[in-house]
């Protein structure tokens, strides 16, 4: 945690989570996971492994796991971390430390799980989710990369505060999911950057797809005295194993589009 920290010249965690959406860093090591929260606390979990199912999950997996489960069902971050800290150990103390046998995760355990590739503040899924998903795209459609970021944010949490950054996160969001044909899907990727796929037959279709997204941002209404517009890169998915590859292109084209003036639509072919 220190040493991204100083890597990114930021002073407390919770400057990463407003920039980059990070809400928890985990490190692992030979002597166990050590979780840290945006507020500096630290839980520190030793080496030990649980079996679910046949799958083994490291500790710090589940303590993250329960961690955004506590959070999601309202409880502040400190009593999230403790429950989880607390439930996790009892857990692992078993000598067999099944899980799959354990009152841990039980029948959510599906959902917790699930809520792990969420991210807890759009609901969107998160980069752990997208990427998870993009291994699952069907052959035979086309797809088409969007990345979509928020224009002049770091002026909305400067002049209105960061609850109202957040509010205005969560309703991009919002639009975004309810924007969603089919196979289309959208997550927060870090701070007001947003990636998504959609299905498109051709590059006129994605970058249409793309400029009505874009004008239902510009148009909506939003819950700050400021208009609140998004310039989005597009480049052609052609394999999603190579995917790394094709965002690194849509995010060239959003470059692009913020050194045009920004609140526009851009190819990178």
């Amino acid at each position: 945690a220190e040493t991204l920290l100083a890597a990114a010249g930021f002073s407390g965690l919770d400057q990463i989570a407003h920039h980059w959406g990070i809400t928890m860093v985990v490190t692992q090591g030979a002597d166990g996971v050590t979780l840290f929260n945006t507020a500096g606390e630290s839980l520190h979990l030793p080496a030990v492994d649980a079996t679910v199912e046949g799958t083994t999950l490291g500790a710090g997996d589940l303590l993250m796991a329960m961690t955004v489960k506590g959070v999601t069902e309202g409880l502040s971050w400190e009593q999230a971390l403790r429950s989880a800290q607390q439930a996790v150990v009892s857990v692992l103390a078993r000598p067999d430390a099944n899980m799959a046998e354990g009152n841990l995760l039980d029948s959510d355990l599906g959902q917790v799980m699930t809520l792990a590739e969420r991210d807890p503040l759009t609901g969107l899924l998160n980069r752990r989710g997208f990427e998870r998903q993009i291994t699952i795209f069907p052959d035979e459609q086309t797809f088409y990369v969007v990345v979509i970021d928020v224009d002049h944010f770091k002026m909305v949490n400067d002049t209105y505060g960061h609850d109202q950054g957040d509010a205005v996160l969560r309703q991009l969001g919002m639009i975004l999911s309810q924007s969603a044909r089919g196979y289309d899907i959208f997550s927060r990727w870090g701070g007001e950057e947003f990636v998504g796929i959609i299905q498109a037959r051709t590059e006129s279709q994605a970058l249409a797809i793309a400029e009505r997204l874009r004008q239902r941002v510009e148009g909506a209404t939003w819950s700050i005295a400021q208009r609140i517009t998004v310039s989005i890169g597009v480049a052609p998915l052609r394999r999603p194993e190579a995917f790394a590859d094709y965002l690194a292109q849509a995010d060239h084209a959003l470059y692009q589009a913020k050194a045009r003036g920004r609140n526009q639509v851009v190819s990178a072919v």
